[in-house]
């Protein structure tokens, strides 16, 4: 194509068509010009479209990038100011604003208070002060639970003020909450002097920004919480009169108190990664193993007593309770106590009570040696005695004394010094009284049945006594004229009381008899020692003669 000479071409937008056109204008004559339309506005479009997702591309880098600068804060050794203040200075340079604040939120005042800003006209922000209720928009943020857009403050309608908003020129802005709903921080804002109609980026990117801030600061009220839990602890261990310590699977101290330097003579510091087991006594070695067995398979805690060297050579008795610090690891914490003292008197006590043991052995030793002495003495008497009635008052008094005799010869071969096993007695005293009453007892058959029983002395000597006379009583009067016959005797337990029961199938007792007004001696000290153990006595008087005792041993004061 030839070129035009005269010719002149340019851009425009033409509010006659509303288009964006290309004019193109060239003589073809004298006095005569040509001219093209060309509609760009297409082109125009998209050029401008590509303008502003350029611009946006290159914002969204920007806030990407100021949002991965402030998470990278979480590493750094700064404090929290100065992590809030750091924050505020990216805010201001990622939107271009004019102001940025981080409002710290105290429920009990009701106010926010700035803890850290940009650009406003107090630098240390001692005096900015704000409500949380609908005079701000910190407080409107805080109330409608979800970002807030201003794109023109003195248009407002859903809140007041703030004051420092307008002393300051504020016209747009957005603000977020900062933690949780439930448990807020505060609340974060950035603002400009000009109009400004800020996108959702825009606003997704402060609330980003926000949510960063609460895990830090979360962080922060964690570590802090650690930091004085750990010092509490320490000041614990480290003045505690145990000596506590950790322990690794093997068995290596991790950590020693310092108490270990009194208890044992070590420094923490002599202590770590040395192993446990070598401070252990040899012959306590295996019990400790077995507790630690134990530890680990239960996971309950386990209290353990053994010998630990002292740095000097001695031995020194402990108490340790220990029990699973870190399941993962095998790790324990073991809490020591000195406890030399209480083994010392521990043992001084077992050697008094084996003291008063053997003293008491020897006492029922005598006790019995003298009532034998007594039975000896009765027996000898009634060999000067020809009255048969009053030989048979020397026996059944022997008897008694025999009975009491064979209690105490029992307390004295028994381990338990208190009580006394009833059922051995029992056999002892009826094979006694059938030995002395032969001359009534061959022909007659004895059916002995007793339970485990055990008695205090209280409650035992009464119990023999009552045998002696009932038993004595079947086999002097039940058979007479060498009649055939069966004494039987029973004792139980019925929960917490005991049943004897003394009975034979002789000729019973006589007609209208009273066991309360009978003047016969050994019946009616039947009743009284009934009496003495709270008991309950039934007499049945068919086919024989059987007497039924209901009681409950006697609660008196252990003597040991």
């Amino acid at each position: 194509m030839e070129s035009v000479e005269n010719s002149e071409s340019f851009e425009g937008y033409s509010t006659q068509f509303n288009k964006h056109l290309e004019i193109f204008s060239f003589s073809v004559g004298e006095d005569e010009y040509a001219t093209i339309f060309k509609d760009i506005s297409q082109r125009e479009l998209f050029l401008r479209k590509k303008e502003e997702l350029e611009k946006e591309i290159t914002s969204r880098l920007k806030q990407q990038s100021a949002l991965s600068e402030i998470s990278q804060l979480t590493l750094s050794n700064a404090s929290l100011k100065e992590i809030f203040h750091k924050t505020t200075e990216i805010l201001v340079e990622a939107l271009q604003v004019d102001y940025s604040k981080i409002l710290r939120l105290l429920p009990q005042e009701h106010q926010f208070i700035m803890e850290a800003g940009v650009g406003w006209e107090d630098p240390d922000h001692n005096n900015y002060i704000i409500l949380d209720n609908l005079e701000s928009q910190a407080g409107y943020t805080l109330l409608s639970e979800k970002p807030v857009i201003v794109e023109d403050l003195s248009l407002e309608t859903r809140f007041s003020g703030p004051q420092l908003l307008v002393d300051h020129g504020v016209t747009s802005g957005v603000s977020v909450i900062i933690g949780p709903l439930e448990d807020p921080y505060g609340v974060m804002g950035v603002h400009t002097v000009e109009h400004r109609i800020f996108s959702p980026l825009d606003v997704e990117f402060v609330q980003a920004v926000a949510n960063v801030l609460a895990n830090i600061i979360n962080q922060n009220r964690i570590s802090h919480e650690l930091e004085k839990s750990e010092m509490r602890y320490r000041l614990l261990a480290e003045n505690a009169s145990d000596m506590i310590s950790t322990h690794k699977n093997s068995g290596n101290y991790s950590y020693a108190s310092p108490y270990s330097l009194e208890l044992i003579g070590y420094l923490p510091e002599e202590l770590e990664d040395e192993s446990a087991f070598i401070f252990i006594h040899p012959d306590d070695i295996e019990s400790v193993k077995e507790n630690q067995a134990k530890l680990v398979s239960s996971g309950n805690i386990v209290i353990t007593n053994y010998r630990l060297k002292h740095k000097e050579g001695n031995y020194v008795w402990v108490e340790s309770t220990a029990r699973i610090l870190d399941p993962q690891t095998g790790e324990i914490i073991v809490i020591t106590r000195d406890i030399s003292e209480r083994m010392v008197a521990e043992q001084e006590l077992r050697s008094s009570l084996k003291d008063k043991e053997i003293l008491l052995q020897e006492i029922h030793h005598r006790v019995k040696n003298n009532m034998q002495i007594i039975s000896s003495l009765l027996n000898l008497q009634s060999n000067f005695i020809t009255d048969p009635e009053a030989i048979s008052v020397f026996r059944e008094s022997q008897n008694r004394v025999k009975s009491m005799a064979l209690l105490h010869e029992n307390l004295y071969q028994s381990r338990e010094m208190d009580k006394v096993d009833f059922k051995q007695y029992v056999k002892k005293l009826t094979d006694n009284l059938l030995s002395t009453y032969s001359a009534h007892s061959s022909h007659l058959k004895t059916e002995i049945s007793s339970e485990n029983v055990k008695l205090n002395i209280e409650t035992a000597i009464p119990c023999g006594l009552i045998i002696n006379e009932l038993l004595t009583n079947s086999l002097k009067y039940a058979f007479p004229h060498g009649q055939n016959g069966t004494i039987y005797l029973k004792i139980k337990a019925i929960n917490d009381k005991y049943v004897l029961i003394l009975g034979d199938d002789g000729v019973g007792l006589p007609p209208n008899f009273n066991l309360e007004s009978t003047d016969t001696l050994g019946l009616r000290l039947v009743h009284n020692l009934v009496n003495q153990i709270d008991g309950e006595l039934k007499v049945k008087n068919s086919k024989g003669t059987c007497f039924e005792i209901l009681f409950k041993e006697l609660k008196y004061k252990k003597r040991i």
